[in-house]
C-alpha cells in the first residue's frame, strides 16, 4: 500500500512538472531583402502584396544568429495589409516560422527625396 501511494505521488509530481515547462524565449533580430509585387502600380496606394521575389536573410542577431546570410525566405502571398485573420506561417526561414496575428496601415503615401 505504501509503494502504491508513493508511486501515485511521484506520478502526480511528474505530471505537474511537465505542465510548467516553458519554452526558451526568442531574442534578437532577423532582416530580409527582396522584391514584392503590389496590387497597384504605386506603393503609396497599395493595399496588398501579391507576390515576393528573391527574398533572403540579410542580417541576424540573438536567437536568429544561426541563420546564414542569403538563406531563402518564404513569405505568405497574397498578403493584405489589413489582415484580421492570423496567418500561421507568414514567413519561414531555416526552421523559424513567424505567425502574423493582424496588420493594418497606419499611414501611407509616397516619399519624395530632394
Amino acid at each position: 500500500m505504501k509503494n502504491i501511494f508513493s508511486l501515485t505521488v511521484t506520478a502526480a509530481v511528474l505530471v505537474f512538472a511537465a505542465q510548467t515547462t516553458q519554452a526558451i524565449p526568442v531574442t534578437g533580430t532577423i532582416g530580409f531583402t527582396g522584391q514584392a509585387s503590389f496590387d497597384t502600380s504605386s506603393v503609396g496606394t497599395a493595399t496588398a502584396v501579391e507576390s515576393w521575389f528573391n527574398t533572403v536573410v540579410n542580417g541576424t542577431s540573438g536567437s536568429f544568429s544561426t541563420v546564414a546570410l542569403n538563406t531563402p525566405v518564404t513569405i505568405a502571398a497574397p498578403w493584405s495589409f489589413h489582415t484580421t485573420t492570423p496567418i500561421t506561417a507568414f514567413w519561414t526561414a531555416d526552421g523559424f516560422t513567424f505567425e502574423l496575428l493582424a496588420s493594418s496601415i497606419v499611414t501611407q503615401g509616397t516619399v519624395s527625396y530632394l
